[in-house]
């Protein structure tokens, strides 16, 4: 557990004097050991052992002195005030819990840990540095979801935290019995407060608890509701947080606004009314109504001007955001909105009049710009129900589920939001032929998407538009997935356009109009759009109707194309038209070395699998599937020349061969 360094001559002795003083019990082994991974100074080693000796347990039922010693050795080894603070706020929380990486990340960003300075976004990755080494030094443990995103404790390891932490020095009350039918007393020494209410007869008209900063509260089904004045005793307050308190908190106390130096309110799945009130607590950063009943964002809100984190993700009720509450949070930093599935209905927006939500609502404001480059979302607009994991480890991320797209591509927010998306899903029904973009740009999605979805639009015939310059724009040169699933008139990635204006005579408008169709149907990817997919990794297209080729290869330079070398999963399925995957290439072509997956289903049109030029490039492909292709009569094609050039087409690494209905 110690690492290499106790094989050391000069440390054998010294670590099985530290084995001894653990009691041989394997988890103080594993904790101290933790403590004194790769420590190669026998000085250290010493100092420990004379820790551990002179540790004063605290009794704890049924616990090894011997552990406790341990234990605190560790807590003490800890290398920072920051990794202490985290190790004893994951003591908050019942046994057996699950907790929340972004829990503490949200108590970091009050508590200062980066000094005043950088962002909700580096405080993160600060808290997660610091959650990871509190794993190695076994004091933690991976959570049983997301191993990046939750931690949980040992109940021995937990007794012990609680005992730390609840020393004058720190000033924690953690009381979490299902069972506790009263408040304990009130406290002045307190700093930090956990409660799991349960079955209580009530709660007290008022807390006296003056130098109390943060106050958690975990709820019950049967807890009772909260009175008016909870909060007159605690106005030093900086950080509270009630979760599951959908019967214990119908609408907000009064007391909440004497809380002026709250810097974090944490309402999670509580049922609440009207939340006017937090606009009256300048000082918030962190407002987070997750998975919370709430109808309305009130204008109030908006008044928020030091708020950085705004999480509604799960406010499956919302219906209405005031006007202009969105642009009022000049400070905000991230925003997080998930399974909005209200936004279909109808309101009346102050100075809008009546208007589908989701034209008028949310991050859809049309005078929001607080969308930055450094600008961090989450936002799923849908029609249905999408629930999703409880995630902050994550991209910006767009997932907007609509009927009609008539209106949203006059909204400049959505523009931003596509820009700065890294991750976009797309499921509109109609009124949509291309991706939104703003004609004085290169293209509306510059420099950041890596995953692309597009879903269900009966409209769509391209993702994108090109400006008035004949090269499209090098918009997806990060991408790395490419899903296109029930687009019937999907003819092209990009659609380029040019400002010349010129006359033409009926017959060569004619001639111009067959000769653009029959490109639009020709080619998904055009070549001179092939090179800037340099980074595509999967690639997944089904019954997209109108599509007869995938890769227009003709045009590439043999001798400078090297393309699609990161391409590992190939996916084609019910593509009646596809007469092509790969069509005209030169014989010399390079690139697809990659390739793994090539799956073939439902494409009634397509004659054969590749030819010799593309097949030879395969080299690295595992798995072929090919089903229900009437017309094909050949996997390998011919094309011409072939009489004179007989390569041997080899595939090394095929593993499954899958070949029926054809």
């Amino acid at each position: 557990m110690a690492g290499d360094c106790i094989k050391t001559s000069n440390l054998i002795s010294i670590a099985k004097q530290v084995a001894n003083e653990c009691a041989r019990l394997p988890l103080a082994i594993v904790i101290v050991g933790g403590a004194l991974s790769n420590k190669n100074d026998k000085k250290e080693w010493k100092v420990a052992l004379q820790q551990l000796k002179m540790s004063i347990p605290h009794n704890i039922y049924g616990l090894h002195p011997k552990v406790y010693s341990s234990i605190e050795l560790s807590y003490n080894y800890l290398r920072s005030d920051e990794a202490k603070s985290c190790f004893l706020l994951c003591c908050l929380y019942p046994e057996d819990y699950n907790v929340l990486v972004e829990d503490l990340v949200r108590y970091g960003v009050v508590k200062r840990f980066l000094k005043g300075l950088g962002t909700v976004e580096q405080t993160r990755e600060h808290v997660h540095t610091i959650v990871k080494n509190l794993i190695r030094s076994n004091l933690l443990l991976d959570g049983d979801y997301y191993k990046d995103e939750y931690v949980k404790m040992h109940d021995v390891v937990r007794d012990v935290t609680i005992s730390i932490a609840s020393r004058d020095e720190n000033g924690f009350m953690v009381v979490l019995h299902e069972e506790l039918e009263k408040w304990p007393q009130n406290g002045d020494s307190y700093t930090t407060i956990s409660h799991l209410l349960g079955e209580m007869k009530g709660h007290p008209t008022e807390l006296k608890c003056p130098t109390v900063q943060l106050l958690q509260l975990l709820c019950l089904k049967h807890s009772k509701t909260f009175p008016d004045n909870l909060f007159d005793g605690m106005k030093e307050l900086k950080m509270l947080s009630l979760q599951d308190c959908r019967s214990s908190l119908t609408m907000l106390p009064p007391s909440i606004q004497i809380l002026q130096n709250l810097q974090m309110l944490n309402l999670e799945d509580c049922c609440l009314g009207d939340v006017s009130a937090i606009g009256t607590l300048g000082n918030l950063e962190i407002l987070s109504f997750s998975y919370s009943k709430i109808e309305e964002l009130p204008s109030e809100i908006g008044n928020l001007s030091r708020l950085k984190l705004l999480d509604m993700k799960g406010c499956d009720s919302l219906k209405r955001i005031a006007a202009g509450v969105l642009s009022g949070l000049s400070q905000l930093e991230e925003l997080y909105m998930g399974r909005i599935k209200n936004w279909g209905c109808t309101t009346t927006m102050e100075g809008n009049g009546e208007k589908s939500v989701c034209q008028v609502s949310c991050a859809c404001q049309k005078n929001w710009t607080s969308v930055t480059s450094h600008f961090r979302f989450r936002i799923n607009i849908c029609i249905n129900d999408k629930s999703g994991g409880v995630r902050y480890l994550f991209e910006n991320t767009l997932e907007l589920e609509v009927k009609d797209a008539s209106d949203l591509g006059e909204h400049r927010t959505i523009h931003s939001l596509l820009k700065n998306a890294v991750i976009l899903n797309l499921d509109i029904e109609k009124n949509w032929k291309h991706i939104w973009f703003e004609k004085e740009e290169k293209g509306i999605i510059p420099c950041s998407l890596k995953n692309l979805s597009s879903c269900g639009c009966e409209d769509l015939e391209y993702l994108l538009e090109a400006t008035s310059d004949s090269t499209p724009p090098n918009t997806f040169h990060l991408l790395q997935s490419l899903s296109l699933y029930c687009l019937p008139r999907l003819i092209g990635i990009c659609k380029s356009t040019d400002s010349v204006e010129i006359t033409l005579t009926k017959e060569e408008e004619q001639n111009v109009r067959e000769t653009e169709n029959q490109a639009k149907m020709l080619s998904l990817f055009q070549y001179n759009l092939i090179e800037s997919l340099e980074n595509l990794q999967q690639l997944s297209i089904h019954r997209c109707d109108s599509l007869e080729v995938i890769f227009e290869l003709e045009g590439l330079n043999a001798e400078e194309s090297n393309i699609f070398n990161n391409l590992t999963v190939l996916s084609l399925i019910y593509l009646p038209k596809l007469l092509h995957i790969w069509k005209k290439g030169p014989r010399d072509i390079k690139g697809f070395n990659y390739l793994r997956l090539l799956r073939v289903w439902d494409c009634g049109s397509l004659k054969c699998l590749f030819t010799p030029s593309i097949a030879k490039l395969l080299v690295k492909l595992e798995k072929i599937q090919v089903s229900s292709c009437n017309e094909m009569g050949e996997i390998l094609g011919k094309e011409l020349g072939d009489e004179e050039n007989r390569d041997v087409i080899a595939f090394p690494l095929v593993k499954t061969l899958k070949l029926e209905h054809l």
